[in-house]
């Protein structure tokens, strides 16, 4: 009884962090010249794409197209930037 319950609680628990994540973020992403994401950004549900309150990143890619890096704008992954502006930001740190 005990093992059902915790059980329960622990599925519960799953299921609404799930959901809590899934209404907890907006996303954007913009994709470079080969078809692959370049930019992502996300943010709370209702920012404008150009208020402050985004925390973008940029991937880059080798010659196979695999991902070697992602690189927070400005060194910084806080939710302090605002989308339509990521290309101006600093992605080399």
């Amino acid at each position: 009884m005990k093992k059902r319950l915790l059980l329960a609680l622990g599925i519960f628990v799953l299921i609404v962090f799930v959901v809590c994540a899934q209404e907890a973020t907006s996303v954007r992403v913009t994709y470079n010249g080969a078809g692959y994401a370049e930019y992502i950004g996300k943010a709370a549900p209702g920012t404008a794409e150009g208020d402050l309150g985004w925390q973008i990143y940029k991937l880059s890619y080798d010659g196979s197209n695999n991902v070697t890096s992602r690189v927070y704008a400005n060194g910084n992954y806080s939710f302090i930037y605002s989308w339509t502006l990521r290309a101006t930001y600093d992605y080399t740190k």
